[in-house]
């Protein structure tokens, strides 16, 4: 019994699992992908209609649940306005500064999504705000590299303690 089923020319063939599987590297992009989104103030959904999917899938992509196409990838770069050998492979461009910083700040951020708004928050003040805000996390700085600098007594250079059983 024939279980192929026709399809109709220009229609497409019913998918079949490639076996292609997301990797590491697909949560790298998507990384970097929404954190330029953020910085660009640009919705999940406006990204999606520039490149032609929908919202959902810019949720998948930024997850790294979903591969993404070398030509959505180009598509999006263009759309923020990004480097698109940093969104690809979190490489500098040489010369050019954007990616740098970028790859900085998405390197400091860690896992913690909590950096990039402070980071986009601050973008927004005006520039005496943005002063004092810069001094207080360079006062909070100096204070945790001065305790970093103050060790633990080696206890090897204490003498033992001699007590009477009789005192305890």
């Amino acid at each position: 019994m024939n279980t192929h089923t026709p399809v109709a020319p220009g229609d497409r063939a019913p998918a079949q699992r490639t076996g292609r599987r997301t990797t590491p590297r697909d949560g790298e992009i998507g990384d970097r992908l929404r954190l330029v989104r953020e910085l660009a103030k640009v919705t999940q959904s406006s990204l999606g209609k520039a490149i032609g999917v929908t919202f959902q899938q810019i949720q998948k992509y930024e997850t790294g649940r979903n591969r993404m196409a070398v030509s959505r990838l180009v598509a999006a770069a263009d759309v923020l306005n990004c480097d698109f050998l940093w969104l690809a492979t979190g490489e500098t461009t040489p010369g050019n500064p954007q990616t740098q910083t970028l790859s900085s700040l998405l390197e400091a951020a860690g896992e913690d999504p909590r950096i990039l708004h402070a980071a986009q928050a601050l973008a927004g003040f005006k520039p005496d705000q943005r002063d004092q805000v810069l001094l207080i996390v360079k006062t909070i700085e100096a204070v945790n590299a001065k305790h970093a600098e103050r060790r633990p007594p080696d206890l090897r250079e204490l003498r033992p303690v001699r007590t009477n059983p009789t005192h305890l």
